[in-house]
């Protein structure tokens, strides 16, 4: 796990609309990596057609009843624009809430809207707004509050990297009578292999004007993967353990399962544990909640998540159940089902020339998106290397006709196995457009894999 500079814009990160990768990094994103920078705010949303709503429902004895809806929009680049919340009640659809996102002419997210539902009216309620460096790179988050129809300044987070491009600091102001005062910071430490090794949280203390400790998450990885995160609190002069969660993983490094423990008495407690259960595709299946019982020493189910998807591996349903301990069964809680626009609904774009498009997100993980276009049908080579310029992965070597491709990275060597951290190449060639066209096009672009 490594935090660099964002290099491109990615795109928004959307529940709602995810792949067998992001259901899982759902799973995972809250308790792994809990930073505010922009990297765990937005990230790539890799369907083949970015859902255009959903509706929620919630079970009422033995009926489905719709709750709850979303409406999606999207710009031409498949960037999320706007995200619009809407709740059911007396057979109509009243406003909830919304976001409105901005981007500049880089793809870089430059300004998010939130707005509150009045019935059937939006009012202004946050506006965050990004700011970066000439190389792209976040450098600042400015946050204001409507108040009396004006912007107030509320918070704002500066960020720092250290010479390789690894995150390194964040520190949080906030605005007190026009004057930016310290709140809150955290500091990143990488292993030598670029690996995150700890995140220190600290706070300002107004009376000696000094920086102290507040909390410590270490993370332990074992062959690559995050294996333990270990989370302490600062009080007496001394860091005391809280929480840790451990992660296990299967045959082929899916996540399978995750426990937290809590320390008490001087001893770790098992509290809770999550099941994940994967598919021979890679798609998350089924998430199981248990809770630890100590008068019976075991686990025992307390809510789970089950995932549909269709043909094209779009998340088109989610059902939520909690286990009722009266009957021993699984009882219906919540339902979401998603929608997508039909392809006679998506314009369809022919490309004039070759092109290899900078991968996103970038840096990337778990699995980054290539995208390309060719004007005719010709003999595509995408070609993975590392830095030394050893071939990593074949991703595509023979045909393809005409239009705009995908293609996803999942950080996996030729052989199956996970690569390391580090700086990687795609090259794109074309050996033998059909008529002769373009003739050997030939581009390599640079990727960053993290963990």
């Amino acid at each position: 796990m490594r935090l660099r500079k964002p290099k491109k814009q990615t795109k928004f990160f959307n529940f709602y609309s995810l792949n067998k990768d992001l259901v899982l990094l759902f799973c995972i994103t809250s308790s792994v990596l809990a930073t505010d920078n922009l990297t765990s705010e937005i990230t790539l949303d890799l369907n083949t057609l970015a859902a255009d709503s959903s509706i929620h429902y919630r079970w009422d004895n033995s009926n489905w009843e719709p709750s709850k809806k979303h409406i999606y929009l999207h710009n031409e680049f498949g960037q999320l624009t706007q995200d619009s919340r809407y709740s059911l009640s007396i057979d109509t659809w009243f406003n909830e809430w919304r976001n409105i996102l901005n981007y500049d002419t880089q793809n870089n997210l430059v300004e998010w809207l939130n707005q509150e539902g009045y019935v059937f009216t939006w009012q202004n309620f946050w506006l965050d707004q990004y700011g970066y460096d000439s190389n792209g790179a976040l450098i600042e988050k400015v946050r204001q509050i409507d108040s009396d129809d004006s912007w107030q300044l509320l918070e704002r987070i500066n960020y720092f990297y250290e010479e390789d491009s690894l995150l390194s600091e964040e520190i949080i102001q906030t605005n007190v009578g026009g004057n930016w005062l310290n709140d809150y910071h955290r500091t990143y430490t990488y292993m030598p292999d670029g690996q995150l090794a700890s995140i220190l949280c600290q706070t300002w203390d107004y009376d000696d004007g000094f920086w102290s400790n507040d909390s410590l998450k270490a993370f332990t990885y074992d062959d690559g993967k995050l294996s333990q995160l270990l989370v302490q609190t600062w009080s007496d002069g001394a860091w005391n353990n809280q929480h840790q969660k451990g992660f296990d993983y299967d045959t082929d490094n899916h996540l399978i399962e995750e426990v937290v423990k809590d320390w008490f008495g001087g001893q770790w407690l098992e509290i809770e544990r999550q099941v994940h259960e994967v598919d021979l595709s890679g798609y998350l299946m089924k998430t199981t909640y248990q809770d630890w019982d100590y008068d019976e020493t075991r686990w025992f189910d307390r809510d789970r998540v089950l995932f549909y998807y269709n043909e094209q591996g779009n998340l088109m349903e989610s059902l939520a159940q909690y286990s009722d301990s009266e009957t021993n069964a699984w009882t219906n809680e919540y339902l979401y089902i998603w929608y997508y626009p039909s392809p006679s609904d998506v314009a369809i774009f022919q490309p004039k020339r070759f092109t290899l498009e900078q991968n996103y997100p970038n840096p990337f993980n778990p699995t980054t998106s290539i995208r390309y276009d060719i004007p005719e049908f010709s003999m595509i080579k995408l070609t993975i290397y590392d830095i030394q310029g050893n071939e990593i992965m074949t991703l595509h070597n023979g045909e393809k006709p005409a239009g705009s491709h995908e293609l996803i990275w999942g950080g996996l060597n030729h052989t199956g196995n996970p690569v390391s951290t580090g700086i990687y190449f795609c090259r794109m060639q074309v050996a033998d457009p059909v008529s002769g066209g373009a003739g050997d096009y030939s581009k390599t672009i640079k990727m960053v894999y993290v963990k």
